[in-house]
């Protein structure tokens, strides 16, 4: 009898033993699940902190490089604008020394019979010739032109053709011949 009890304990502990490690299987199983499920909401929540850092970090070096852009644009603009002034202001002032250095040429060059002794004829004299003269400009010589044939020099002021203080400046280098 001891031998059938023996038996009969083997028998139903081996009995039991599929029931214990189906049990044992399912109690993993859970805790297999419980864990993958944990680690699952865990990765998403990770991916969800690294997308929104992700957005933050881009949005930060967005927002950097439209400000660095408008910071170049304006630099730009004001170096532009600079340098246009400066350019304009060295061909103002260009254009202003080739003035100055041709007209007192062209009028040296005119005059330069008139101190010689030969004087400047103010009835047969060019438009260029007169302009060249001390006072006489482009209007003054127009003015001289019209009034043509002059019978003197001093015709020129008693009859008002030009300014006295034009006159007095060229007075001695004209004639009427």
């Amino acid at each position: 009898m001891l031998k059938l009890g023996l038996s009969l304990v083997v028998a139903f502990g081996l009995a039991a033993a599929p029931q214990a490690v189906k049990e044992a299987v399912e109690k993993t199983a859970k805790k297999t699940a419980k864990v993958t499920e944990t680690v699952a909401k865990d990765t998403a929540e990770g991916t969800k902190k690294v997308a929104k850092k992700t957005a933050k970090v881009t949005e930060t070096v967005a927002t950097d490089t439209v400000d660095a852009t408008k910071t170049g644009v304006k630099k730009t603009a004001k170096v532009t604008k600079e340098v246009a002034e400066k350019t304009a202001d060295a061909t103002k002032t260009g254009v202003k020394k080739t003035v100055e250095a041709v007209e007192p040429k062209k009028k040296t060059a005119a005059a330069a019979p008139a101190m010689g002794g030969a004087k400047v004829n103010l009835n047969t004299a060019t438009r260029a010739e007169l302009i060249a003269l001390p006072g006489i400009g482009e209007a003054n010589a127009d003015k001289i032109i019209k009034a043509r044939p002059i019978a003197s020099v001093e015709d020129l002021s008693t009859k008002k053709i030009v300014g006295n203080q034009y006159y007095e400046k060229f007075k001695g280098l004209v004639s009427v011949k």
